[in-house]
């Protein structure tokens, strides 16, 4: 009977030791940082243990902030390693392959769905009103894939306007950042050279 129990006491533990460790996670993966050289192979990742406080990886001195991007609409600065895409409308950033962000257009201010938001705060000392959103967005249950992706949103309106933007405002453009790859600090510098045309 005791040899009985303790193989239920030991089954036990192992079933919930594995329950737990199944959990989703709303903390970014360990950072990674990315080291830029100067060689025509551009960027190379390197994980590095996240430092004291901090999910942010990417650091880049305000100096690497000089790759200009202009559309009709607006302008924007990110840093030269960074390749970009668009269409006119919308602008995707990209280290590599991995997308780190993007400038995208929508007809009202939704957050979308599958998220749970960590913060949101209306930055002070633009020209109009900057509303940054900090989101832990997970994948549908159908996907079968209970990765938390952590992102960085600043929405702004689409002609500068000193109305407060709020959940379902129309009209915005939704500057977003993956914190996985881009420091909140960094985000904040490239939000500062956004430009209305």
């Amino acid at each position: 009977m005791l040899l009985l129990n303790k193989i239920r006491l030991i089954s036990f533990s192992l079933i919930a030791c594995f329950a737990i460790n199944s959990l989703p996670c709303y903390a970014s993966s360990i950072p990674t940082n990315i080291n830029v050289d100067n060689s025509d192979e551009g960027a190379y990742f390197e994980p590095e243990k996240p430092q004291e406080g901090s999910l942010d990886s990417t650091t880049y001195k305000l100096s690497d902030l000089n790759q200009k991007v202009e559309i009709k609409a607006y302008s924007i600065t990110v840093p030269s390693k960074w390749k970009v895409k668009t269409d006119g409308i919308e602008t995707e950033f990209y280290i590599g392959d991995k997308k780190v962000g993007e400038v995208a257009r929508y007809g009202y201010l939704t957050y979308g769905n599958h998220y749970e938001l960590l913060y949101e705060k209306h930055l002070q000392g633009f020209s109009t009103d900057v509303l940054m959103v900090k989101l832990a967005r997970s994948l549908p249950a159908a996907a079968n894939d209970d990765t938390i992706t952590e992102e960085l949103h600043f929405y702004l309106p689409l002609t500068s306007s000193n109305e407060k933007l709020n959940f379902g405002t129309k009209e915005v453009y939704d500057i977003k950042f993956f914190t996985g790859f881009v420091q909140e600090d960094t985000a904040l510098e490239i939000i500062k050279t956004f430009r209305y045309k």
